[in-house]
């Protein structure tokens, strides 16, 4: 420091060096606050990438029921194939009805058989109830895997 200086300036450099080690914790710690921000978003967003296949998975089958009217063994393999592990990204709801799919979707083609085998005009028409009604209830699992799956796919900042 030069000899001519003033007190005052001397008193406000002390002042500024010491605020100076606080300053940079503060700012240390508005860092980690924003990294650990950051990581729970990506953490989020990866889930969503594991999960979000599933949920696909499960509107094409029942796309697939409802549009064609029909299911094979194929389709059926498919979707089980494709729902396996799903137990590690989701909780029990959803492993409960992703096996209510796919033993509705056997329902739905047994009673495809029954009725194309069946001679007997009330025995086939009792299976062609059956599958109609089964087919109702596919129509109706679109919204209720968006209720089912929303919760695991909707990503909010909390």
């Amino acid at each position: 420091m030069c000899p001519h200086q003033p007190d005052s300036y001397k008193q406000i450099l002390e002042i500024l060096s010491a605020l100076l080690t606080p300053a940079i914790a503060v700012l240390g710690a508005i860092i980690l606050i924003l990294q650990y921000c950051l990581s729970r978003l990506k953490w989020k967003l990866d889930l969503y990438d594991k999960r979000y296949p599933y949920y696909r998975s499960a509107l094409e089958y029942i796309e697939y029921v409802c549009v064609y009217d029909d299911i094979d063994d194929k389709v059926i393999s498919e979707f089980k194939n494709s729902s396996k592990y799903h137990d590690l990204l989701f909780g029990d709801e959803i492993t409960t009805y992703l096996d209510l799919l796919y033993k509705q979707g056997i329902q739905f083609q047994i009673q495809i058989k029954r009725a194309n085998k069946l001679t007997k005009n009330v025995e086939r028409n009792n299976a062609i109830t059956k599958k109609e009604e089964i087919g109702d209830w596919f129509s109706k699992q679109p919204k209720e895997a968006r209720i089912l799956f929303g919760k695991y796919l909707r990503i909010k900042n909390k």
